[in-house]
């Protein structure tokens, strides 16, 4: 081997341990800074909790216009914290959800998914009542003053809420009001027809 071959293998040798070293340090710093960070927890904050109003295992009665009641009976409860992972560690964001399906020939269901906004993308308050679609950001909506009476039931600190149907022909343009009270949850649904579900238990 010539003395040119070998400055040359050795420079090569060197190039190869300077490019390690600067990946190791690289490496070694993306683990130090990750490990400093800890695990954070966001719970529901007092006013998301408003908007957590059932209880497992229940059941619950609506009547339209035409007075016939469907009865819903629980399909799906839970209330637990979604895990987040990321490049500065890991984090649990409380989240609830409840769904509801009817018993016998009716057709109304019932869907709600609530995700505390703190530390996350995506949170809020989904609710579906069959096509229709609600959204709301506890933190930022307010309950109407006064009471609201429903079927001879009188109901306080109701929200009123915009239910949207995703159907592409009706797109945002067919428009319901849903009632939702931090007690009982949905209370009423009022249809643009005129016509409204109303809760009755």
């Amino acid at each position: 081997m010539s003395l040119l071959e070998i400055v040359t293998l050795k420079k090569r040798y060197m190039s190869t341990i300077r490019s390690s070293v600067r990946v190791f340090a690289v490496l070694s710093l993306v683990v130090s800074l990750t490990s400093c960070f800890k695990e954070k927890y966001y719970k529901f904050n007092d006013r998301e909790l408003e908007f957590l109003a059932y209880q497992e295992g229940q059941v619950l009665k609506f009547s339209d216009t035409s007075n016939v009641v469907n009865e819903l009976v629980q399909v799906d409860y839970s209330r637990d914290f979604f895990q987040m992972s990321g490049w500065f560690g890991t984090s649990y964001q409380e989240s609830f959800e409840v769904s509801y399906s009817p018993i016998g020939n009716g057709e109304l269901m019932l869907n709600i998914d609530l995700k505390t906004e703190e530390g996350s993308f995506g949170g809020g308050f989904f609710m579906k009542i069959n096509d229709y679609h609600v959204y709301a950001n506890p933190n930022t909506v307010k309950p109407f003053a006064g009471t609201m009476l429903i079927n001879g039931l009188r109901y306080d600190h109701v929200y009123s809420l915009r239910a949207y149907r995703v159907v592409p022909e009706y797109a945002r343009k067919d428009s319901a009001t849903a009632y939702y009270n931090k007690t009982h949850g949905l209370i009423q649904l009022l249809l643009p027809n005129g016509k409204s579900i109303n809760r009755v238990d």
